[in-house]
């Protein structure tokens, strides 16, 4: 059974009623502190916020930072799905998790976040659920010049960048290693970058299904030093947001199938092609603007090994490698039913000499 206090004119005093229990505190629906209530001496509230007076020293927080405050069993905790990975700028990360103990586990250069509200130097990070909770959602903020954050999950879930820059020396930025659906949510402006000692094969690396949200109004930059600056081992599908591709050392985005939707992308300084498909490139009719452009010989702009069809969208291509393409199909045809598509290729064709007679 939970109780909940709501913040108002006074505070609860007799905390022995929750002997037991665990103190936690809201804001905006995620858990962003929690107490055992035996370890709790007294709560004051002053001028400079709410004082919890704990057998490990004070915890200030200041009042408009706390919405609700509740006494539960953990196992009584509900939240709203969301997870908070904030990169700070002193090579930390503070990691908010109500569901640190019912099965989503969090780890910071090895060390497991054990409270709902944690702060743990370094920036590596490790989120592995077995909670068997879909639609949990990770919020991922702030800026590190050498981290990570790798996803392993036994549902589907959202990755929502929100101002995230993340670069990494010896990993994908974001790796996600699940075979689950992945949903990205973009905010604000978002990069990826990566290292030539990536362990990965891209920047941003998925075995999951990855999609792209229609909703979504924010960036992402990424750049892959490695090999790729995108890879999906399934579809990688775009809905929404601008998505640009700075620098691959092979392709742009490289994935079992391409699906273009209601987003903006631009593929540029490729050695490989700008977008290969295993399968299909499918571009939609509410697609934005794609805009691709490599140098490297023999490169293509869309390679699929099964069709292509394009339905819309404003395609320019600018391909000056030997011996580019602008579309190419293993096999299958080539359908264009509409959108405008502009492809220009000067780069010089293949040719043999002979030595002999």
């Amino acid at each position: 059974m939970k109780k909940h206090l709501l913040l108002g004119g006074s505070l609860l005093c007799g905390l022995m009623l929750f002997a037991g229990e665990t103190l936690y505190i809201y804001k905006g629906g995620v858990v962003s502190y929690d107490k055992l209530v035996s370890a709790v001496d007294s709560i004051k509230m002053k001028a400079s916020g709410v004082i919890f007076n704990t057998a490990d020293g004070n915890k200030t927080i200041d009042i408009a930072n706390i919405d609700s405050m509740t006494f539960a069993n953990v196992a009584d905790v509900s939240a709203d799905g969301n997870i908070y990975i904030i990169y700070n700028s002193d090579n930390s990360v503070e990691v908010k998790n109500p569901y640190y103990a019912a099965g989503v586990a969090i780890s910071v250069n090895g060390t497991t976040v054990s409270s709902a509200d944690q702060t743990i130097s370094g920036a590596t990070v490790i989120a592995t659920s077995t909670a068997g909770l879909s639609d949990l959602v990770y919020h991922v903020q702030g800026t590190t010049t050498d981290g990570s954050v790798t996803f392993t999950t036994d549902k589907q879930f959202t990755l929502s960048m929100e101002n995230a820059n993340i670069t990494s020396s010896t990993s994908a930025p974001i790796c996600i290693t699940t075979t689950k659906a992945a949903t990205v949510k973009l905010t604000g402006s978002n990069a990826l970058v990566d290292n030539a000692n990536n362990a990965y094969k891209a920047a941003l690396y998925s075995k999951a299904e990855l999609t792209f949200d229609a909703s979504n109004t924010g960036s992402l930059s990424v750049t892959g030093n490695k090999k790729h600056a995108i890879f999906g081992d399934s579809y990688v599908e775009l809905d929404g947001g601008t998505i640009d591709i700075v620098n691959a050392a092979s392709d742009g985005i490289h994935c079992d199938e391409f699906v273009m939707g209601a987003a903006n992308l631009t593929v540029e300084n490729t050695t490989g092609d700008c977008v290969d498909a295993e399968n299909t490139i499918t571009i939609g009719e509410k697609a934005g603007t794609i805009n691709l452009t490599s140098t490297g010989d023999n490169s293509k702009g869309f390679n699929a090994a099964s069709n292509v069809a394009v339905n819309g969208g404003t395609i320019t291509m600018n391909l000056s490698g030997k011996g580019s393409k602008g579309i190419k199909t293993d096999a299958a045809p080539i359908d264009i039913a509409g959108g405008n598509t502009t492809i220009n290729l000067t780069g010089t064709s293949y040719y043999m000499v002979s030595s002999g007679d």
